[in-house]
């Protein structure tokens, strides 16, 4: 344990000397907090105009899960192959867990951080943070296992772009055009993040968790499957010659 302990603390000091250097990082985790801001004021300052409540939540959340949560993580992993220090990790003693967490303790920082301001910004009612605290980092870890994964199939921070078109498609817009088309709306209904919207506007209506049992069971299960298919991944990867 104290060993496990030793090597996470290692990597997260890594990650925190390195962070700055990287500039497409870097601005990547501003770029949900700048959205927000813009939709939020961009009509004037009236308190009657511009974007607020669960509508400017959900498009700063969602931003904030899928660039910064997902996309942001899997560059940093793809930058270890650049730099050809991913293998030496792989094949060194850190586990699948402890090469995530050293990996992605500033990344999940920025998000809880991220998602803080984005509940006070969009106005929502304090009563309901925890709620939204709880539930926001369950689905902020689990795409950040997604990006994982997606860093450690790519070959370079170049091709995570490309992996990562099909993630923003997919977690993103489909959830954006979900009310629009029957196919969309089955889509949607099996992702994460939309079945993350669904429960917190029954949990901010009032409603609480009634009726919310299957947002929650698919949000519970991609969180083991994430977790299956980031393991299986990063250990064959390792065995990749």
């Amino acid at each position: 344990m104290e060993g496990s302990i030793r090597r996470v603390k290692a990597l997260f000091k890594k990650e925190i000397k390195d962070f700055p250097k990287n500039m497409n990082v870097s601005l990547m985790c501003l770029l949900p907090l700048v959205l927000i801001l813009l939709f939020s004021n961009i009509q004037g300052d009236s308190p009657n105009q511009g974007m607020k409540g669960i509508d400017l939540l959900n498009t700063g959340l969602s931003t904030n899960l899928v660039v910064v949560s997902t996309f942001a993580i899997s560059m940093l992993i793809a930058e270890e192959k650049e730099k050809n220090t991913m293998r030496t990790l792989m094949l060194s003693s850190v586990t699948p867990a402890e090469f995530l967490a050293g990996k992605a303790i500033v990344i999940f920082l920025f998000s809880i951080v991220t998602n803080t301001i984005i509940y006070f910004i969009a106005e929502i009612d304090q009563q309901y943070f925890g709620h939204y605290f709880l539930w926001s980092v369950i689905v902020t870890g689990i795409m950040m296992q997604i990006g994982g994964i997606i860093g450690l199939i790519a070959q370079n921070q170049m091709s995570t772009s490309v992996l990562g078109v099909p993630v923003i498609f997919a977690f993103m817009i489909i959830p954006m055009l979900a009310q629009a088309n029957d196919i969309l709306e089955k889509i949607a209904s099996i992702l994460p993040n939309h079945n993350l919207s669904i429960l917190l506007e029954n949990i901010f209506s009032g409603k609480g968790y009634t009726n919310s049992s299957y947002n929650i069971l698919v949000i519970l299960a991609w969180l083991i499957l994430a977790a299956i298919a980031f393991i299986y991944t990063y250990n064959r990867k390792s065995l990749d010659k």
